[in-house]
């Protein structure tokens, strides 16, 4: 099959859309298309597409690019995502194939684009195993979400700290985000006040609660949950400061849950600790190659609201 790849353009999103449809078995609609990939405090991001000779639309890369920081430094992030070949034009692991052509040529542009990038992406295992294959994905862990029980966990053994539900102010997440930059022990996205508004209080289709973790009157930290259709409350960001473990941030945020009008059945995250309840959700996390692979540094420590899909 003979094929062309380009930059996807905004008249073509439509076509990027359906074909997301057939390949995710779900829709997406406009607005969250341009949402994920024209608004928030990006620093740019990539749509790749490959078409027929006959113009029909077979394949498509995306990758969002955002602020991040490593030791003090400034880190350019790339989430590489919407990875879609249409089934007829899927091959096997030849080179000249559509998708490791659009991985190519996404390297390509990622390069000229941010030149030192760290590239990432939460595959399920099948398509892991085919990028692992192709050299263009290094599997840094697989994910698993972690379930508190009420009970099994003590309190954070002081009273002065709480968590407190919280209106999304840029000025007072950015405060917190200062605190907490130059002690982040492995690469990681900026979490600004900016990013946060963007990624959870602006998106279209999902709606999700601000907390703020307090110590005596001073604000130390925060949680992003997410309600389940299955009473579940999802832990899908935090930033915390390191005497807070993730069990006593959920033993707080549980004393809060109770007040809440619809019922919370357990906390569920993906920090790990010593919750007892835990089980790998087929997600892995992996970098995609650019130039080179960043193996010798700290692997990011990645939470649900880094994917695209919580």
């Amino acid at each position: 099959m003979k094929f062309d790849i380009s930059a996807l353009s905004h008249e073509e999103t439509t076509e990027a859309r359906v074909l997301f449809s057939s390949v995710f078995n779900h829709p997406i609609p406009a607005g969250q298309w341009n949402w994920k990939y024209a608004q928030g405090p990006r620093l740019g991001s990539i749509n790749l597409v490959a078409r027929t000779e006959a113009g029909e639309l077979i394949g498509h890369i995306g990758c969002l690019l955002f602020p991040g920081i490593f030791k003090g430094k400034a880190l350019v992030f790339a989430q590489v995502c919407d990875v879609m070949v249409i089934r007829h034009g899927r091959g096997g692991l030849e080179a000249s194939g559509v998708y490791p052509q659009l991985a190519k040529a996404l390297q390509q542009a990622l390069w000229e684009r941010a030149g030192e990038v760290f590239a990432y992406g939460f595959p399920g295992v099948r398509p892991f195993k085919l990028g692992e294959r192709m050299g263009f994905y290094r599997r840094l862990y697989p994910v698993h979400s972690f379930r508190f029980v009420p009970g099994d966990a003590k309190g954070p053994g002081f009273q002065a700290t709480s968590i407190v539900p919280a209106d999304w102010k840029p000025a007072r997440l950015d405060a917190i985000w200062a605190r907490h930059a130059s002690r982040q022990k492995t690469p990681a996205l900026a979490r600004t006040g900016a990013y946060l508004l963007w990624r959870y209080a602006a998106h279209p289709e999902r709606s999700y609660r601000l907390w703020i973790a307090r110590r005596f009157w001073k604000d130390i930290g925060w949680l992003v949950t997410s309600s389940m259709p299955n009473h579940d409350e999802v832990i899908v960001d935090s930033l915390l400061p390191p005497h807070i473990g993730i069990d006593a941030a959920c033993h707080l945020l549980w004393q809060r849950l109770k007040a809440v009008p619809q019922p919370v059945t357990s906390i569920v995250h993906w920090l790990g600790a010593c919750s007892l309840s835990t089980q790998a959700n087929g997600i892995i996390a992996i970098e995609f190659l650019v130039n080179h692979w960043h193996a010798q540094e700290p692997d990011p420590v990645f939470q649900p609201g880094d994917t695209d899909v919580f």
